[in-house]
């Protein structure tokens, strides 16, 4: 909704996957700074609460006796379970916002996006996992110099729904590699925000740079 917002002169064809602004830092953020601020707030404040998983004989029998959905349960996508009463107002899940986005936008070439790495529904457990102030310092970062920070990410994202919700971000090291300095800016972003980030150095079995010597 953000990246692909009407800003004069980022968009010459339809077939972009990206504004031509995108990477460059000074105007990128700048041009839509009051709706990556709203977008983010919205994100930063969203509940991690997870909607249960529901088979699809479940699902087919519930969409058959739905009741019609207000506009707060239609934009949620999957009514008063992805929200929540926060302050007597109705809070929208990170669930929710990615499964709107997902339905809206599921077919769009974007930039730096893939649909096809895993179902919403794992998208949905690592973003809840995560929590939003995790997710909207991370985009935050990335938004502000997307061509310098598009890269450095830690290397696996792992998650579990069971027995409790959680997500990690770990960056692989082998031997003799170090951190490179966008990887410990990274780093130390995401530790900022309160994710849960490990470094994992792999090192060899006694022995093995003996034998490797040898075959040489």
């Amino acid at each position: 909704d953000v990246i692909f917002t009407s800003v004069e002169g980022v968009f010459h064809t339809p077939f972009q996957d990206a504004p031509l602004d995108l990477n460059v830092p000074e105007l990128f953020f700048s041009q839509r700074h009051d709706l990556f601020e709203e977008h983010l707030s919205r994100i930063a404040s969203a509940s991690s609460r997870l909607p249960p998983l529901v088979s699809a004989d479940r699902e087919h029998d519930e969409h058959a006796d739905a009741q019609p959905q207000t506009p707060e349960a239609t934009v949620s996508g999957h009514g008063a379970e992805a929200s929540a009463r926060h302050d007597g107002r109705l809070q929208i899940s990170l669930a929710a916002l990615i499964q709107q986005q997902w339905d809206t936008h599921g077919s769009m070439r974007c930039v730096g996006v893939r649909w096809d790495l895993c179902s919403v529904r794992d998208l949905q457990v690592f973003a809840c996992g995560l929590t939003g102030p995790v997710l909207a310092a991370l985009f935050r970062h990335m938004a502000l110099d997307y061509g310098g920070r598009c890269s450095g990410l830690p290397d696996l994202c792992l998650w579990r729904e069971e027995p409790s919700l959680a997500s990690r971000l770990v960056e692989v090291k082998g031997p003799r590699d170090r951190l490179s300095e966008k990887q410990c800016v990274w780093i130390d972003c995401l530790l900022k925000s309160g994710a849960d980030v490990l470094l994992c150095k792999v090192k060899e079995e006694d022995g093995a740079e003996e034998e490797e010597e040898e075959e040489e």
